[in-house]
């Protein structure tokens, strides 16, 4: 059966099932709209509205329920009031949370975590329903704390959850990151011998930093 086919049927049976009157245009133009995003996630969101909806099926509704490899709402919040909450906290978020997180951080700053938290709710759900609607891929980036251990630790387990590219992830660890760099690497953890050699090399690499700052104090004295 195909993907159209497949969907079509699955929205017939979400509108009578929800007790939504959807004329055969109305039904065409749904479907073609959702054809868009990958088949399983559009029939896993159908299959949330048969057992969520308690009014009409709409697009919006269908959208809403969407796996797109966006955060749900609570989930992003515990993203979001980590980074709030405490400036040496790396986090991993999307583009949504990160613009979200505007209209909290003054509220949580003056001690409203509840009216934090319901802000950003408020506009994380617009901004996600928007990019939902226009299409756009979810895209994920690093905001960095000034714990360096934190901050490796953030992204490997970025890249372990597929949120980051290996790639990208090896640039934005910290320098002393030799042991979370060779996984990321290799996919293997450092043997004893590696990890000294690891040590030694950052070592060298740091007096060298020290040494060019020095130089150029001294240039510019």
């Amino acid at each position: 059966m195909s993907a159209h086919r497949e969907i079509l049927e699955a929205v017939a049976v979400t509108a009578e099932l929800t007790g939504t009157e959807l004329s055969a245009a109305a039904q065409t133009v749904m479907v073609r709209d959702l054809l868009g995003y990958p088949k399983e996630s559009v029939l896993r969101a159908l299959s949330r509205c048969r057992r969520e909806l308690t009014g009409r099926l709409t697009l919006a509704a269908i959208l809403d329920r969407l796996d797109d490899g966006r955060p749900g709402a609570d989930e992003a919040w515990g993203v979001v009031a980590r980074a709030l909450g405490d400036e040496s906290e790396t986090v991993v978020w999307t583009e949504e949370m990160a613009s979200a997180a505007a209209p909290a951080r003054e509220l949580m700053m003056l001690g409203d975590k509840i009216g934090a938290r319901m802000a950003f709710r408020d506009a994380y759900e617009r901004i996600v329903s928007d990019a939902r609607g226009e299409r756009r891929s979810v895209t994920w980036r690093v905001s960095a704390g000034n714990d360096a251990d934190r901050r490796a630790s953030a992204i490997v387990r970025a890249v372990e959850l597929g949120r980051l590219p290996a790639g990208q992830a090896q640039a934005l660890l910290p320098a002393q990151s030799v042991e979370e760099r060779h996984l990321l690497l290799t996919g293997s953890v450092m043997s004893d011998a590696e990890r000294r050699s690891g040590r030694e090399q950052v070592k060298k690499l740091l007096a060298m930093l020290q040494g060019g700052r020095m130089h150029i104090a001294q240039a510019e004295g």
